[in-house]
């Protein structure tokens, strides 16, 4: 504990009120959210567990309101930059040796008072530190686990469960509907034809988990073949995610979009035969701020043979970025009935961020989502 109360006070030197001052990417406010508690003197290691390490308290005092008139007091006497040991603690006035505090401590209301120092208290809260694990506690069934070979897939999906409690039985639904004891009990993987909404609960006794729940969609084509491959991170759900019907939204991280970073989007759609098509259609996505660009034009070309192609449309991007915020913008190509089997869309990607934005000459974005043929 002592190592750990040196070593959150450094880390806390490193937040600044200055543009620099957060130091890494503060994902969805998690760095943030780790301040606020460590200046507290406690932080939740480990989602889903009720206990909060404590770390050390950078206030002399703090009070928390916990509802229904109750207060939750953290008091640190002595505490300064150089006094960041805790020498010794109690809680609502009895001696407290452990290196941790629990949901029932803070949200019972009470205080918990600590004695700091400039030198480390090596014995403190050592022999009592918590269990921190990746796991709920230890009286909660853990959910079921959902490894498939794609949540997109052309032909069927292989889908296997498990559950890290040995006795637990695993019941399924394909259906969207809440699994009960009566629904059928996971006894080998799932193979998955059709579009699904998989809810899946682990019963142990009388005991059960939270539901998990898998989509699974079926593509209405093969996987698409690329030139240039697609950000893992940003992938769309695979290389089906252009023809899966679903569409993204102006939320870039909603898991329906594409992304191509620096790179162009270039790609063969199979429609494995010949059909003729009216219209070809394909979303991009806008939004600076986060690098995200349209591209400078769409290129839309169709084959026979999937080798030889033949330009049947081109469109130019006519959205000014600096005056866009957030957009999706679809490049539609109406087409006189052309016969064709293999279609190729290619879109331009600016390459770097221009000179007016905060990221000047930066990989850009390129962000697309579900090609609809006609």
């Amino acid at each position: 504990p002592w190592k750990t109360q040196s070593v959150i006070r450094r880390i806390m030197k490193l937040y600044t009120d200055s543009t620099d001052g957060l130091p890494g990417n503060d994902d969805c406010g998690q760095m943030s959210a780790w301040y606020v508690f460590s200046a507290m003197g406690f932080y939740p290691v480990t989602p889903g567990q009720n206990r909060y390490a404590i770390g050390t308290p950078l206030f002399r005092k703090v009070s928390i309101d916990v509802g229904n008139g109750k207060e939750f007091v953290i008091e640190a006497n002595g505490v300064s930059d150089a006094a960041r040991y805790i020498q010794s603690a109690s809680l609502n006035g009895k001696q407290y040796e452990h290196a941790y505090l629990t949901q029932a401590d803070i949200a019972g209301g009470g205080v918990i008072h600590f004695k700091m120092a400039d030198t480390p208290n090596m014995n403190w809260g050592v022999h009592n530190p918590g269990l921190f694990v990746m796991a709920p506690d230890h009286d909660v069934v853990p959910m079921v686990s959902v490894n498939s070979t794609g949540e997109v897939f052309y032909n069927s999906a292989r889908v296997e469960l498990s559950c890290p409690e040995k006795d637990a039985v695993i019941r399924y639904t394909l259906d969207g509907s809440e699994p009960r004891y009566s629904s059928p009990a996971y006894a080998k993987p799932i193979v998955i034809r059709k579009a699904s909404t998989l809810k899946a609960v682990a019963f142990a006794g009388k005991k059960e988990s939270m539901t998990t729940i898998a989509d699974f969609v079926k593509s209405k084509y093969p996987p698409a073949t690329y030139a240039y491959p697609f950000s893992s991170q940003y992938n769309g759900g695979g290389s089906m995610a252009l023809t899966d019907g679903r569409f993204g939204t102006s939320n870039y991280q909603g898991g329906q979009w594409q992304g191509f970073e620096g790179t162009d989007l270039d790609a063969v759609i199979n429609l494995t035969q010949e059909k003729t098509i009216h219209e070809i259609s394909a979303g991009f996505l806008e939004d600076t701020p986060v690098w995200i660009f349209l591209p400078e034009n769409v290129k839309y070309y169709v084959s026979q043979d999937g080798k030889t192609f033949k330009e049947v449309a081109d469109i130019k991007n006519d959205v000014d970025a600096r005056k866009a915020n957030v957009l999706v913008k679809h490049f539609t190509a109406k087409l006189n009935g052309v016969k064709a089997r293999y279609i190729k869309v290619v879109a331009k990607n600016i390459g770097v961020c221009p000179p007016w934005h905060p990221g000047a000459g930066g990989k850009a974005w390129v962000f697309v989502d579900e090609v609809s043929i006609k």
